[in-house]
Protein backbone atom coordinates (compact mmCIF):
# COMPACT_ATOMS: atom_id res chain seq x y z
CA UNK A 1 0.00 0.00 0.00
CA UNK A 2 1.26 4.00 -0.79
CA UNK A 3 1.29 6.76 1.80
CA UNK A 4 -1.69 8.08 -0.36
CA UNK A 5 -3.61 5.06 -0.13
CA UNK A 6 -3.35 5.22 3.66
CA UNK A 7 -4.78 8.94 3.75
CA UNK A 8 -8.62 7.37 2.58
CA UNK A 9 -10.73 5.67 4.64
CA UNK A 10 -11.04 1.75 3.75
CA UNK A 11 -14.97 1.53 3.16
CA UNK A 12 -16.44 4.86 2.03
CA UNK A 13 -20.42 3.90 0.76
CA UNK A 14 -22.84 6.09 -1.42
CA UNK A 15 -26.42 6.90 0.01
CA UNK A 16 -27.38 3.28 -1.84
CA UNK A 17 -25.00 1.34 -0.42
CA UNK A 18 -22.50 0.73 -2.96
CA UNK A 19 -18.96 1.70 -2.76
CA UNK A 20 -17.60 5.10 -3.68
CA UNK A 21 -14.18 5.12 -6.09
CA UNK A 22 -11.34 5.98 -4.36
CA UNK A 23 -8.85 8.40 -6.96
CA UNK A 24 -9.37 11.45 -8.34
CA UNK A 25 -11.24 10.73 -12.06
CA UNK A 26 -11.32 12.85 -14.82
CA UNK A 27 -14.99 13.97 -14.92
CA UNK A 28 -15.08 16.40 -17.65
CA UNK A 29 -13.05 17.71 -20.73
CA UNK A 30 -13.62 20.97 -22.59
CA UNK A 31 -11.35 23.06 -25.13
CA UNK A 32 -11.28 25.81 -26.95
CA UNK A 33 -9.55 26.47 -30.17
CA UNK A 34 -7.60 23.30 -29.79
CA UNK A 35 -6.38 21.76 -33.15
CA UNK A 36 -9.01 21.66 -35.45
CA UNK A 37 -12.20 20.91 -33.23
CA UNK A 38 -13.21 24.16 -34.49
CA UNK A 39 -13.22 28.20 -34.06
CA UNK A 40 -14.12 29.82 -30.82
CA UNK A 41 -16.36 26.86 -29.95
CA UNK A 42 -15.80 24.70 -26.87
CA UNK A 43 -16.57 21.04 -27.40
CA UNK A 44 -16.71 18.62 -24.40
CA UNK A 45 -16.84 15.80 -23.28
CA UNK A 46 -18.42 14.48 -20.22
CA UNK A 47 -16.30 11.33 -19.02
CA UNK A 48 -18.18 11.09 -15.48
CA UNK A 49 -14.62 9.34 -14.46
CA UNK A 50 -15.88 6.02 -16.08
CA UNK A 51 -14.27 4.08 -18.74
CA UNK A 52 -14.79 5.77 -22.15
CA UNK A 53 -14.27 4.49 -25.60
CA UNK A 54 -14.46 6.94 -28.23
CA UNK A 55 -14.83 6.02 -32.08
CA UNK A 56 -15.48 7.80 -34.70
CA UNK A 57 -14.00 7.99 -38.28
CA UNK A 58 -10.97 9.53 -39.40
CA UNK A 59 -10.05 13.08 -38.79
CA UNK A 60 -13.10 13.51 -36.65
CA UNK A 61 -11.08 14.04 -33.32
CA UNK A 62 -10.22 11.18 -31.62
CA UNK A 63 -6.56 11.86 -31.09
CA UNK A 64 -7.03 15.45 -30.75
CA UNK A 65 -9.03 14.93 -27.65
CA UNK A 66 -6.82 12.52 -26.24
CA UNK A 67 -3.75 15.34 -27.35
CA UNK A 68 -5.49 17.90 -24.96
CA UNK A 69 -5.37 15.48 -22.59
CA UNK A 70 -1.95 14.36 -22.84
CA UNK A 71 -1.04 18.39 -23.11
CA UNK A 72 -2.05 19.20 -19.72
CA UNK A 73 0.45 16.56 -18.19
CA UNK A 74 3.87 17.83 -19.77
CA UNK A 75 6.52 15.24 -19.12
CA UNK A 76 9.65 17.29 -17.41
CA UNK A 77 12.54 16.63 -20.13
CA UNK A 78 10.97 14.90 -23.22
CA UNK A 79 8.88 16.43 -26.00
CA UNK A 80 5.05 15.00 -26.15
CA UNK A 81 4.43 12.37 -28.88
CA UNK A 82 1.27 13.63 -30.36
CA UNK A 83 -1.04 11.40 -32.01
CA UNK A 84 0.20 8.06 -31.03
CA UNK A 85 -3.51 6.79 -30.50
CA UNK A 86 -3.50 6.89 -34.15
CA UNK A 87 -0.41 5.60 -34.92
CA UNK A 88 1.75 8.53 -36.18
CA UNK A 89 4.75 7.64 -37.56
CA UNK A 90 6.13 11.35 -38.35
CA UNK A 91 7.13 12.41 -34.60
CA UNK A 92 6.75 15.91 -36.12
CA UNK A 93 3.35 15.72 -37.75
CA UNK A 94 1.59 17.30 -34.89
CA UNK A 95 3.09 19.82 -32.28
CA UNK A 96 1.90 22.05 -29.59
CA UNK A 97 2.30 24.82 -32.10
CA UNK A 98 0.14 23.24 -34.91
CA UNK A 99 -2.50 22.39 -32.22
CA UNK A 100 -2.80 26.25 -31.37
CA UNK A 101 -2.61 27.11 -34.71
CA UNK A 102 -5.07 24.68 -35.87
CA UNK A 103 -3.55 22.97 -38.67
CA UNK A 104 -5.51 20.73 -41.34
CA UNK A 105 -3.31 20.66 -44.24
CA UNK A 106 -1.64 22.61 -46.96
CA UNK A 107 -1.67 24.92 -49.60
CA UNK A 108 0.62 26.54 -52.19
CA UNK A 109 1.89 30.20 -51.74
CA UNK A 110 2.42 32.16 -54.14
CA UNK A 111 5.84 30.48 -54.89
CA UNK A 112 4.43 27.34 -55.48
CA UNK A 113 5.66 26.02 -51.97
CA UNK A 114 3.66 24.15 -49.96
CA UNK A 115 3.07 25.85 -46.42
CA UNK A 116 0.67 24.98 -44.09
CA UNK A 117 -3.05 25.56 -43.56
CA UNK A 118 -4.31 26.96 -40.30
CA UNK A 119 -7.68 27.91 -38.74
CA UNK A 120 -5.94 30.16 -36.49
CA UNK A 121 -3.94 32.91 -37.98
CA UNK A 122 -4.15 36.16 -35.47
CA UNK A 123 -1.19 35.78 -33.11
CA UNK A 124 -2.49 36.27 -29.76
CA UNK A 125 -5.18 33.37 -29.92
CA UNK A 126 -6.54 31.85 -27.07
CA UNK A 127 -6.38 27.89 -26.38
CA UNK A 128 -8.08 26.53 -23.42
CA UNK A 129 -7.77 23.06 -21.83
CA UNK A 130 -10.05 22.42 -18.94
CA UNK A 131 -9.81 19.05 -17.24
CA UNK A 132 -12.03 18.53 -14.12
CA UNK A 133 -11.35 15.72 -11.69
CA UNK A 134 -13.70 14.58 -9.06
CA UNK A 135 -13.15 11.76 -6.14
CA UNK A 136 -16.48 10.08 -5.12
CA UNK A 137 -14.65 9.03 -1.49
CA UNK A 138 -13.85 12.11 -0.11
CA UNK A 139 -16.37 14.46 -2.42
CA UNK A 140 -13.02 16.93 -3.66
CA UNK A 141 -12.86 18.58 -6.96
CA UNK A 142 -10.08 19.76 -8.76
CA UNK A 143 -9.82 21.36 -12.30
CA UNK A 144 -6.82 21.41 -14.12
CA UNK A 145 -6.84 25.31 -16.48
CA UNK A 146 -4.43 25.30 -19.20
CA UNK A 147 -3.66 28.23 -21.27
CA UNK A 148 -2.04 28.25 -24.50
CA UNK A 149 -1.19 31.09 -27.37
CA UNK A 150 1.40 31.95 -30.14
CA UNK A 151 3.25 35.12 -31.06
CA UNK A 152 3.71 36.58 -34.70
CA UNK A 153 7.10 34.47 -34.62
CA UNK A 154 4.94 31.18 -34.15
CA UNK A 155 6.46 31.69 -30.47
CA UNK A 156 4.51 29.07 -27.89
CA UNK A 157 3.14 31.00 -24.65
CA UNK A 158 1.70 28.33 -22.07
CA UNK A 159 0.19 28.65 -18.69
CA UNK A 160 -1.28 26.17 -16.20
CA UNK A 161 -3.03 26.43 -13.31
CA UNK A 162 -4.96 24.02 -10.76
CA UNK A 163 -7.90 25.18 -9.03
Amino acid sequence: MNLLEDMIPEEVTGANGSPKRKGLRLWRAEVLNWGTLGENVVHAADLRGDWLCITGRNGTGKSTLADAIITAFPPARMRIHYNAAGGAKNKKERTTLTYLRGYYGHEQDQTGRAKPSALRNQAGTLTAILLQFHEESTARWVTLLVLGTFSASEDEQWLYGII
